[in-house]
């Protein structure tokens, strides 16, 4: 708190040296001219008073004949100063309450109102705006090819936008409350560079702060907060800086890069918002030690390339802690994941260094070959060949274990619990998934465009969905599927209509079936629903003898239970199971 209160007075003080030094040159003994009040030759209107002065005069606006119905246009270089901000009250009527066409004007202690179009508008520069309350326009303050200006300490509030920039640079925004503003939002900058906006309360807008083509703008420390749409979005805009800023609770995400290149993202608190923390559809961003927390789609997605995502945490965002989509190139190194993880989809060339995901390594490997992998907190293999993934325990991330595009691997032996995904294939074939316990997961195993894989000897137990498979011909046989909400269910895709289809051999499916057991899928071409069969499925689970009560023992039996499933066979040995 006094850290922030010593950088305002510092930031007001030097725009205000500036300022005085400049009147002082310009008119050495300025008069006072007052509107309103009793005294006698004060002025009954604002405007008359304007009209009346000389550069570098002081306006003294009393509140008694408040409030003032007057459109004003202010064609010098004075400063304009109300009695009291919440009494001394301008009201105009259609075009701008207030035109400041001169540079080097002050504004201070005003509510400026109801106007179906604008507040204040500037159409030039060096002037301070300090002190007032903008409310009820539909452009609070309009800034149209005018630099250099302070607004500082402004109330802006039920505007249709709170502050529009068109054309305007170098301006400094710092302390204001920007609230509540309607369609446009709270700040939108129009072609508007190398402005500096600083500790800020920007909240319950439609849009927090929308950029478009606006390069080399500083947004410092503000409170980017309960917006409904995105807390901040760059269209457009490049070399732009965003650091150590709040942008929590906005309803649609917090950070939204699209066609913006070369931002500056660090060290902000992203957090609790409806969708991703950062979204970048955008090449060269920098992400660097931001906190990214419970946003309700990924921490960070990112579409684009040549991205660095450096030194961040990632805790418990709904989705994944970061979603690699579509795109190459990018360096994601020395992150902190914590119940979150890493998700990759169709994405290579890039470089994964030094991440943790719950105290473990993340693993991840890209175009290799014979490699055995045993422990890590997530595995990630990409376009890889023959790799084994063994005895690792995962838990509380996106994807336990996923392939993309690799071949030939083997994942044996792994507990993986709560995760989104327990095991993820895409695009990946002829591997082997043995003896795994996937339990607690919203899709224990999820086969995408992945054929000719065979899943044998797993426990898939209390997940949401036990396995989903987007593929076919893959060789589903004995399984215990005990105690999903949903055991199994399968989609064809267009190309698999006439190919030998998924088989399903002997898996137990929660209870003793005498008859055989259907599996229903769906055929999104036709609309048609589809069934395969598993026709002599198990009377009893494979591994019964382990936990013939599993579902009923306290959690530290069961963890027992299934360290003893992990470790009880050598990969394809015997079937020990009581087959029926």
């Amino acid at each position: 708190m006094l850290y922030n209160s010593i950088e305002k007075w510092m930031v007001i003080i030097l725009f205000l040296t500036a300022f005085y030094s400049f009147n002082e040159l310009s008119h050495s003994s300025p008069s006072i001219l007052y509107v309103g009040g009793h005294g006698e030759g004060n002025y009954s209107t604002i405007q008359s008073a304007i009209n009346d002065a000389s550069p570098g005069d002081i306006i003294f606006v009393f509140d008694d004949s408040s409030p003032y119905h007057e459109n004003i246009i202010i064609n010098k270089s004075i400063k304009l100063i109300g009695e009291n901000k919440e009494t001394t009250i301008i009201e105009g009527e259609r075009g701008s309450t207030v035109t400041i066409l001169s540079n080097w004007v002050y504004i201070e202690n005003f509510t400026i109102r109801n106007n179906d179009e604008t507040g204040i508008t500037i159409h030039s520069s060096n002037n301070v705006i300090i002190n007032n309350d903008i409310i009820n326009c539909f452009i609070g303050l309009n800034f149209i090819n005018s630099n250099h200006n302070l607004v500082t300490e402004n109330l802006i509030k039920y505007n249709g936008v709170g502050m529009y920039f068109n054309s305007s640079c170098n301006n400094t925004l710092s302390f204001n409350i920007i609230c509540q503003n309607g369609d446009w939002g709270g700040i939108y900058l129009f072609h508007s560079s190398y402005n500096n906006f600083t500790n800020n309360n920007i909240a319950s807008n439609s849009e927090g702060m929308m950029l478009y083509s606006s390069n080399g703008n500083i947004l410092y420390r503000n409170e980017i907060k309960n917006n409904r749409n995105s807390g901040i979005e760059l269209i457009k805009s490049s070399k732009n800086k965003i650091y150590c800023n709040n942008v929590s609770f906005n309803g649609w995400g917090g950070i939204l890069v699209d066609k913006s290149n070369e931002n500056s993202i660090n060290r902000n608190a992203i957090i609790s918002n409806g969708w991703d923390g950062i979204s970048i559809y955008s090449n060269s961003s920098n992400i660097f030690n931001n906190y990214i927390k419970s946003n309700k789609g990924n921490g960070i997605s990112i579409r684009g390339n040549r991205n660095v995502v450096i030194g961040n945490k990632f805790e418990a965002n709904n989705c994944s802690g970061l979603y690699l989509g579509c795109c190459k190139h990018n360096i994601i190194q020395n992150n902190t994941f914590i119940n979150d993880g890493l998700f990759i989809y169709n994405s290579v060339k890039n470089k994964i260094l030094n991440n943790i995901v719950n105290k473990l390594p993340l693993i991840y490997l890209e175009n290799l070959t014979n490699v055995e992998i045993e422990g890590g907190g997530q595995v990630v293999v990409v376009g890889c060949k023959n790799i084994t993934i063994k005895n690792c325990t995962i838990n509380n991330v996106e994807v336990g274990v996923e392939l993309c595009v690799s071949r030939d691997c083997k994942i044996l032996y792994n507990d993986i619990s709560e995760c989104r995904k327990g095991v993820y294939l895409w695009f990946s074939y002829s591997n082997i998934i043995f003896h795994n316990f996937i339990s607690n997961c919203k899709v224990g195993l999820y086969l995408d465009d992945s054929d000719k894989n065979i899943i044998e000897e797993n426990v898939i137990l209390s997940n949401a969905l036990g396995i989903y498979i987007f593929s076919c011909s893959n060789l589903i046989k004995y399984n215990d599927f005990l105690r999903n909400v949903r055991h199994a269910f399968f989609s064809l895709r267009d190309i698999d209509l006439g190919r030998i289809q998924n088989i399903w051999i002997r898996n137990y499916w929660g209870r003793p079936y005498l008859f055989p057991k259907f599996i229903f899928g769906y055929c999104p071409l036709m609309s048609l629903p589809l069934v395969n069969v598993d026709w002599r499925p198990l009377l009893k689970p494979c591994t019964y003898s382990l936990y013939p009560i599993y579902p009923y023992l306290p959690s530290m039996c069961k963890k027992i239970i299934r360290r003893s499933f992990i470790n009880s066979s050598p990969y394809f040995s015997s079937k020990s199971c009581n087959i029926s």
